[in-house]
């Protein structure tokens, strides 16, 4: 009877030695290539403080807006008053960093002006001509950069910023940042920002039961 040990080992087909390195280094690129990619947290502070440096050098900006198609039913939603405004098919802006803007339109053949300079706000009518309004305490009647799409750290002065975040999505990195104005801190507004060239991707704003009212 043979009672010697089995020197006929099966014997492993995994990789050994140097092909083990070159396969574990293969396995880790494979991992790294399909994972999704994580961005660093960032503080609010350190979320102002990039937008403030990558736009620091914006000061004025003059466009055309055209209005091709609207509808009028969910415009309503967010505000008569903002809802008539898309009567105006094309304005003129022109901005002037901080707090200068005029605008100009025509419904049919009748012009129409806005103008804002620092507190003061006004419209030109026809038949009434000019009618102005001290906006200090109705911050939301005071159009800024942001109504524009421009992300500056001006959010911080004209609004009440509540959270400021990075979220991800892909391999893309967002700032997510929730804000109200001083007077309606409950009516929060949330927009989320690509974090590489700090273009406005998304606004939602929320009634003061949180109920959404606009995308």
């Amino acid at each position: 009877m043979n009672t010697s040990p089995n020197t006929n080992t099966h014997k492993s087909r995994l990789p050994h030695g140097p092909r083990l390195g070159a396969f574990a280094l293969l396995i880790f690129v494979c991992i790294i290539a399909v994972a999704p990619r994580s961005f660093a947290a960032l503080s609010e502070n350190e979320i102002r403080s990039r937008i403030k440096q990558g736009t620091s050098c914006f000061d004025d900006i003059t466009l055309e807006s055209r209005i091709v198609t609207s509808n009028m039913k969910e415009l309503r939603k967010i505000g008569k008053d903002f809802a008539n405004s898309y009567e105006f098919k094309t304005v003129t802006i022109r901005y002037k960093n901080p707090y200068k803007m005029r605008a100009d339109s025509k419904l049919g053949m009748v012009g129409f002006s806005m103008i804002i300079d620092g507190n003061e706000k006004g419209f030109r009518i026809p038949i009434r001509g000019w009618v102005k309004e001290n906006i200090r305490e109705d911050p939301h009647k005071r159009q800024t950069e942001f109504d524009l799409g421009i992300i500056t750290d001006s959010l911080w002065r004209d609004y009440v910023v509540q959270d400021a975040r990075v979220e991800n999505s892909g391999d893309d990195a967002m700032y997510k940042i929730v804000f109200a104005w001083s007077n309606s801190l409950k009516k929060k507004r949330i927009c989320w920002v690509d974090a590489d060239d700090l273009k406005l991707l998304k606004l939602q704003t929320f009634e003061s039961d949180g109920r959404p009212i606009a995308t």
